[in-house]
């Protein structure tokens, strides 16, 4: 699943790729422009050298309005690639135009900046500086992810819950006290429930009353309610751990005194924190809360797409969602 509804984090080579495609066209016009200049200088190609002058300057509002409305240098146009708002995964052509501006500001080191600068999810120092992420929807349609999903509520939870308000409920509620005991069927054609219907021998002029049956005494059986589904916390790794009380996740979690006794999960990812994430459930209703950690986490429940979580504030989980920290991704669903 992607961080945003348009596409994943574009990877450091398709980042390379499409500056290379801006380098090669500004450089031809560049030399182009320099060349028939020189030429002109010379004693001709003037008419040469207006021409390069148009192809630059038409070539300057393009970058200027990819910039601007499609939030994305013209390599990166050609390559699908946009910039979105690291917060509301829109579009940010404003920040994208902020972005390199800063960039030109370094008289040529945001080359070697931008690699070396690269933390999860794949943003680097200018991107953290302006608050974009460079995204790419091709890689959300490599990894089956395109656009944003919710996993389907699991079995025993009401779909139009947006809560776990189902955890303990019984069959008694569902079906009444009728569907407790079995009917069990007269003996014989007498109104009474099992017992026989009284008779009477004659036996020298005298009617004696033939003793009735002992009564039948009939035992309800009882019906054994289905367990209530459980919350369980599911790890991309595979990985499924109860959610019976607060989880702590992160790179070295510990414990918190506010949170009390915590069971400690590591999620092994370098954009990870060490106290990233706590999971815990109330009243039947599962809650997740980031720890103030450094890159953030991200919900994706009830189809509303990723969104960020508010440091220290509990959210209350609807069944299926999915929760991203760093490069990792948990779900919360029930066994």
């Amino acid at each position: 699943m992607s961080l945003y509804p348009s596409g994943s984090p574009a990877t450091m080579g398709r980042r390379v790729a499409a500056r290379l495609i801006d380098s090669v066209i500004s450089g031809v016009l560049v030399v182009a422009f320099y060349g028939f200049a020189l030429a002109a200088i010379l004693g001709g190609g003037s008419g040469e050298l207006t021409l390069v002058l148009v192809l630059l300057g038409l070539y300057s509002v393009f970058s200027l309005w990819s910039t601007l409305a499609r939030a994305a240098l013209p390599g990166q146009l050609m390559l699908g690639l946009h910039h979105v708002d690291h917060e509301t995964g829109r579009r940010a052509g404003g920040r994208t135009f902020l972005k390199y501006g800063v960039q030109s500001l370094t008289f040529g080191l945001a080359i070697l900046i931008t690699p070396l600068s690269i933390q999860a999810p794949n943003r680097s120092w200018f991107d953290r500086l302006v608050g974009v992420t460079l995204v790419d929807p091709q890689a959300a349609d490599a990894d089956g992810s395109a656009g944003t999903q919710v996993a389907a509520p699991p079995a025993g939870w009401r779909a139009d819950e947006s809560q776990l308000t189902q955890m303990g409920l019984g069959v008694a509620e569902e079906s009444g006290a009728g569907a407790m005991i079995q009917s069990v069927p007269f003996q014989g054609g007498g109104s009474q429930v099992g017992s026989a219907t009284p008779a009477v021998r004659r036996e020298a002029g005298v009617v004696e009353p033939r003793p009735a049956a002992p009564a039948e005494v009939v035992t309800p059986q009882a019906v054994v309610a289905p367990r209530a589904p459980q919350p369980v916390v599911v790890l991309d790794t595979g990985q499924t751990v109860a959610l019976s009380g607060p989880i702590i996740l992160g790179r070295a979690p510990r414990q918190s005194a506010s949170l009390g006794t915590a069971e400690l999960v590591v999620v092994v990812d370098q954009g990870v924190s060490a106290n990233h994430l706590a999971l815990g459930i109330d009243h039947g209703a599962p809650w997740v809360m980031d720890l103030n950690s450094t890159n953030g986490s991200w919900v994706d429940q009830d189809g509303r797409g990723p969104v960020r979580l508010e440091a220290m504030s509990r959210l209350s989980l609807s069944p299926g969602a999915t929760i991203r920290l760093g490069q990792r991704t948990v779900t919360v669903t029930a066994r």
